[in-house]
């Protein structure tokens, strides 16, 4: 099991099957909103689908090759913050991320991804963690920047949109020396 306290309100908590429908009520609600993001993957989001990718997460947890976690707000799923492609010998992960509509511009991501951060440099011992945003996606670039991630580059055509059009991606990195020294 995975669970941390990141404040009086926030917490981190292992996404399991259990937490299904609220984690596709999470998706369906921002479906519009988050598609913009993520292409058309979510056009096909039921509870179904997602007990299936959240009994493999729990599965790719217990092998340390990813963690999908809820991100909740007194208890309420809010968010959802992961660890992708987890590589233990080289010492790398991606952190992915995405809020519900009605709970930003609050700090809350930055908050959890800050605590993901520890995560990896302290518990795992890892030495860089990235991001992959969307080049559009203004809001979610605004966290690794505030964050002081470095800008690595822009991978064209990574990505695609709702309309399965080509979209840019940028990925910024963080070291754990620059994390050690970050205020």
């Amino acid at each position: 099991m995975f669970y941390r306290r990141i404040d009086d309100h926030l917490t981190l908590k292992l996404a399991s099957i259990l937490d299904a429908d609220a984690y596709t009520d999470l998706l369906v609600r921002n479906r519009a909103d988050f598609s913009r993001w993520f292409g058309t993957w979510l056009a096909e989001t039921t509870a179904d689908s997602e007990r299936a990718y959240l009994a493999k997460a729990c599965a790719d947890w217990a092998a340390l090759r990813e963690l999908s976690t809820l991100l909740l707000l007194d208890g309420t799923p809010i968010g959802y913050v992961g660890l992708h492609d987890i590589d233990l010998p080289m010492g790398h992960c991606e952190i992915g991320y995405w809020l519900d509509a009605a709970h930003r511009n609050r700090g809350y991501m930055t908050a959890a991804v800050r605590e993901m951060e520890r995560l990896c440099f302290e518990d795992l011992g890892l030495v860089r963690v990235a991001m992959h945003v969307d080049a559009l996606n203004v809001r979610s670039r605004a966290i690794p920047e505030r964050l002081g991630y470095h800008q690595d580059g822009i991978l064209r055509a990574q990505r695609r949109d709702e309309a399965d059009r080509p979209r840019d991606e940028v990925v910024y990195s963080l070291l754990q020396d620059e994390w050690r020294v970050r205020p």
